[in-house]
């Protein structure tokens, strides 16, 4: 069993890994957990099994990664030592320079040979991952780069029903979609009730969400969350988390309030006593920031405390 991105995992999955872990001992299972290293404490794995740091790639590991970004190219040793000390052997920087590189002309690929196209010493390159993921996205059309920011402000995981409702120009979502696969910046992740689809990595989406202005993101939240009602009408509690998150972040702090009440209410009927807490937490600062009288204020924080 393979459980990615676990530093994305919340209090209820936790707690279900913990007891999983007691019965692992007795089935032919084996549990793999991946989490980003700065936040692979007690909080978030489990303690006393095998712990694996994945250091960076080196030597010919970075080369092997290297060759694969680039089709199983050959590529010049003083190209291969530049790139490696650039992107300090992390296998997404690579893979993202090497993207980058070939989409911008700067490197092309012949008879199983990749060379530049201008000398090296004219070769530019951007000293952080972030700076490669812009340069990428500035490259996109229009529309896939306007699918990909609609898709940024939904999170790291989103369907195609929520996603052709929120943007502009639904009948082309698809094709902007498949060109954002090909490119590597999102994958899908099922089909069935609906084709979902994922960030392929969360600096994508960060990189992505940061290109909005403000303004971008306070409407295109509230425009997100207006859909989400109107797709789960029937189930508007157990989206409730998520409404009172995008309604925030849209500074409608009514419906944020609202939502926020109920999702702490359904998280404490599940026994989520940390994530009841932390939704009360912030519901209390969405009902400070409403702007509302004293005694509209009173009528909230009461029951809330």
């Amino acid at each position: 069993m393979l459980l990615e991105d676990w530093h994305w995992a919340d209090e209820g999955s936790r707690e279900v890994l913990l007891q999983l872990r007691e019965l692992v001992a007795a089935y032919p299972v084996m549990v793999v957990v991946t989490s980003r290293p700065s936040q692979a404490g007690e909080s978030s794995m489990p303690t006393g099994d095998l712990h694996l740091e994945l250091s960076p790639l080196r030597g010919d590991p970075a080369e092997e990664m290297l060759s694969a970004s680039l089709d199983g190219a050959t590529i010049p040793t003083d190209l291969s030592s530049l790139i490696n000390e650039k992107t300090g052997g992390n296998p997404f920087f690579i893979e993202e320079l090497c993207r980058t590189l070939l989409e911008s002309g700067a490197l092309l690929i012949e008879n199983g040979e990749a060379f530049l196209s201008g000398g090296i010493d004219r070769l530019q390159i951007p000293d952080t991952v972030q700076a490669v993921l812009k340069s990428r996205l500035d490259r996109l059309d229009p529309e896939a780069r306007e699918v990909l920011r609609c898709a940024a402000v939904i999170g790291r995981q989103f369907g195609l029903e929520l996603l052709s409702r929120v943007v502009p120009s639904r009948p082309r979502v698809q094709g902007a979609l498949e060109t954002l696969r090909s490119a590597g910046l999102i994958q899908r992740t099922g089909l069935v009730p609906e084709p979902t689809y994922r960030f392929k990595h969360a600096l994508t989406l960060d990189v992505t969400y940061q290109s909005l202005l403000e303004r971008q993101k306070k409407e295109r939240h509230a425009v997100v969350g207006s859909a989400i009602e109107d797709l789960h009408a029937e189930r508007l509690e157990e989206q409730s988390a998520q409404l009172a998150l995008h309604f925030a972040m849209a500074e409608d702090w009514d419906k944020a309030i609202h939502y926020g009440l109920l999702a702490a209410k359904r998280a404490a009927g599940l026994w989520r006593l940390p994530e009841t807490v932390e939704m009360l937490v912030r519901t209390r600062g969405w009902i400070e920031r409403s702007g509302k009288d004293s005694a509209e204020r009173n009528s909230l924080l009461v029951p809330l405390l």
